[in-house]
């Protein structure tokens, strides 16, 4: 295990000791901020016990081919120290995501994944995927108001 990621922390504390996953740590910090109070005394509150419960239970699982996108994206934005809409980071992705599709791998995983090819449609779908689940979520919030 890495040292600083999360299973490697988990795996040091006590097991008494509860580490909260990014949803619920979000969650957690906004709950304190609005009502003053300690992390155990929102957790002995039903109701935003429940709140922290959904949190937990709400991970965005990511496809294999969105995965290797997200991979794609994240490299050569930290290589080009640009943003992921600037035209050279596009032109980036596009040659990036063309060598990709000569693999016999890619085009057996990906042949009817549904993904864009050109580089710009791909981040307006990831764009809106990540925009269905902020919605997601604050609906799930919503209705436990």
């Amino acid at each position: 295990m890495r040292k600083g990621t999360r299973r490697y922390i988990k795996s040091i504390l006590p097991p008494e000791i509860h580490l909260p996953n990014k949803n619920e740590a979000k969650l957690l910090r906004k709950l304190k901020k609005q009502t003053g109070m300690t992390e155990e005394e929102i957790r002995s509150h039903k109701k935003y016990r429940i709140l922290l419960s959904q949190a937990q239970k709400n991970v965005r699982k990511h496809t294999e081919q969105e995965k290797m996108f997200l991979a794609i994206l994240k490299n050569i934005t930290k290589k080009l120290k640009l943003s992921k809409e600037h035209p050279l980071v596009l032109k980036e992705i596009g040659t990036e995501i063309a060598e990709k599709q000569k693999g016999v791998m890619y085009f057996m995983s990906s042949r009817y994944s549904g993904l864009p090819t050109s580089p710009s449609k791909l981040i307006e779908y990831m764009r809106a995927l990540d925009n269905k689940n902020k919605e997601h979520d604050n609906n799930r919030q919503n209705k436990t108001k």
